[in-house]
């Protein structure tokens, strides 16, 4: 045999081999950071009692298929796809004998969150090796704020999921733009838009790094007109219904930092996240500065992107390989573009959006999470030793901050103990007034659950919130609330912020407010964000007394 074919074929079993062991290591890696998620996730998913989100969740969820419909039509039409899936879960349930407990409303949010984790895992093996990938992977399982949804009966988790998967699909098709490969990318794409309208922050970040990388134009711009078609209904729908975000506070640099610090984890986290860039920029640009890897030099409007990180620029593991291209030519865009501008670009634009529209809330921008964590951990393994120090510190104040949070006894509200009270104290003949009328899902979560307790009657229920087309249900006409409340022996007010609903009723309120007044309050107690009073009648007024009226004798008789 010749030479030369002999050092071929030794070349290609290397190859081969080296190709087998990093996809044994990347296996490991995604296993060691899925356990891991499993495991923090998992531990205590039904401790928490449901908070108000999670039990409209579980209320919507418990809809026949019509009544979603109508519900969907009113309100909340931009969690309609996950409203079906929780639909479906629970029948699922109801077919095992499975009842809608806490763990189990939770569970598709914990499996969303895995399968987050291997998703990242597996695109960091990409950039980083394996090693570097699990510690991504483990960093992202322990987070506290991907911790917090990952328990969280409501979409973010599932869609910070499908945005997770389809940066891996992305990230395959910048590879090779095949037909299947983007046809599964905008079938995730659209699967994301559809779990949480927001999530399509991530994919504009996509659509920036294509456009940068100048990608064939006919097939990118077929697959995001696709993607666009198919959710513009659902944006047409979610543009009519701005009640759902009307309590978001209006912009301030206070609100922005709030925000921003609830999305990294807490201070403690993101101050160590941020030592870690400062750490990696001191690198660079130091007096110690480390020396330019070899390679081209940053070139093009990415210099700055690309300078933060400069050793994380192509590789035989991290790179994308470029594809040939015709046309004028654009400048290289690193591969490291796609986690720094997924991270980086979801909430820089909803800070923007807030600035015309109140929607800045940190589960709004969850999506990016995953991609922060890849890009820190990949700046921090490449990035000198007090980089990863700092990385090491940010896994063990993210471990603390997780480890407090999960011991805390609820979450918002605590429904399970409001909901007890009242039925460990209720006797026959009570009657029940939701302020606002919304809180009724919240009770109905726990109601009956206890069979040793008594339920007061709900006089002013007209159809329940699993019948109704809104949340909490339709309550009798206001001219009719006086005489049901009046008919019951005690009232049992239940509700969040009690006190203000009462001085500054809302419509739907206010003649509730009007039927107790002047009744007594005999106690009030506070479950976190919801209170339970009980009220009763004011005391019958006792007539004055009157003296006896003096006698008059009798006129005499007519002789």
């Amino acid at each position: 045999m010749p030479g030369s074919m002999v050092a071929t074929l030794s070349g290609g079993d290397a190859g081969a081999s080296t190709l087998r062991r990093e996809r044994l290591g990347t296996a490991r890696a995604v296993s060691l950071a899925v356990l891991v998620a499993s495991v923090v996730a998992g531990a205590g998913l039904g401790r928490k009692p449901l908070s108000w989100d999670e039990a409209v969740s579980l209320s919507a969820a418990q809809h026949r298929l019509s009544g979603l419909a109508a519900l969907l039509a009113h309100t909340d039409a931009p969690l309609g796809a996950y409203y079906l899936l929780l639909h479906g879960w629970l029948a699922l349930g109801r077919l095992l004998g499975q009842p809608p407990v806490e763990s189990w409303v939770r569970l598709p949010s914990l499996v969303g969150a895995v399968v987050a984790v291997g998703c990242i895992v597996a695109l960091a093996a990409r950039y980083v090796g394996p090693p570097a990938a699990a510690v991504a992977g483990v960093l992202l399982a322990v987070h506290p704020t991907f911790v917090f949804y990952a328990q969280d009966a409501r979409p973010y988790g599932l869609a910070t999921a499908a945005i997770a998967a389809a940066t891996v699909l992305f990230v395959r098709a910048l590879d090779r733009p095949s037909p299947g490969r983007l046809a599964s990318y905008a079938g995730v794409a659209v699967l994301a838009v559809a779990l949480h309208l927001f999530a399509a922050l991530a994919l504009l970040a996509h659509a920036v790094v294509a456009v940068r990388r100048g990608r064939p134009a006919g097939r990118w711009v077929l697959t995001a007109m696709a993607v666009a078609i198919a959710v513009t209904p659902l944006v047409l729908v979610s543009a009519r219904q701005t009640a759902e975000v009307s309590w978001i506070p209006p912009a301030s640099p206070r609100a922005v930092a709030s925000v921003l610090t609830h999305l990294y984890g807490g201070p403690l986290v993101l101050a160590a996240l941020l030592a870690v860039v400062v750490a990696v920029l001191a690198t660079r640009y130091g007096p110690h500065r480390a020396a330019v890897p070899v390679g081209d030099p940053p070139t093009g409007r990415w210099t700055g992107l690309r300078s933060m990180l400069p050793t994380l620029r192509a590789s035989p593991v991290a790179g994308v390989p470029r594809l040939p291209r015709t046309g004028p030519a654009r400048p290289p865009v690193a591969p490291w573009s796609v986690p720094i501008v997924v991270a980086l670009l979801p909430p820089v634009l909803l800070v923007a959006a807030d600035l015309l529209r109140p929607v800045l809330v940190a589960r709004y921008a969850l999506v990016a999470l995953p991609a922060t964590v890849l890009a820190v951990t990949g700046a921090a393994v490449r990035g000198g030793r007090v980089a990863r120090a700092m990385l090491a510190v940010a896994l063990v104040a993210a471990v603390g901050t997780t480890a407090v949070q999960q011991l805390r006894p609820y979450k918002y509200e605590n429904f399970r103990a409001a909901t007890d009270a009242v039925t460990d104290t209720a006797r026959p003949g009570d009657g029940m007034l939701f302020l606002p009328l919304s809180s009724r899902v919240g009770y109905l979560a726990y109601a009956g659950r206890d069979r040793d307790g008594h339920l007061p009657a709900d006089p002013l229920l007209r159809r329940a919130p699993r019948l109704a087309d809104r949340i909490g249900g339709r309550e009798v006409a206001a001219r009719l609330v006086p005489a049901r409340v009046h008919a019951a022996r005690r009232i049992f007010l239940y509700g969040t912020d009690l006190a203000a609903l009462s001085a500054r009723p809302g419509p739907s309120s206010a003649p509730k407010v009007r039927a107790v007044a002047g009744w007594r309050v005999r106690w009030i107690r506070h479950f976190g964000a919801v209170s339970v009073a009980l009220l009763t009648p004011p005391r019958p007024a006792t007539p004055p007394a009157t003296s006896a009226p003096v006698s008059q004798p009798d006129p005499p008789a007519d002789r």
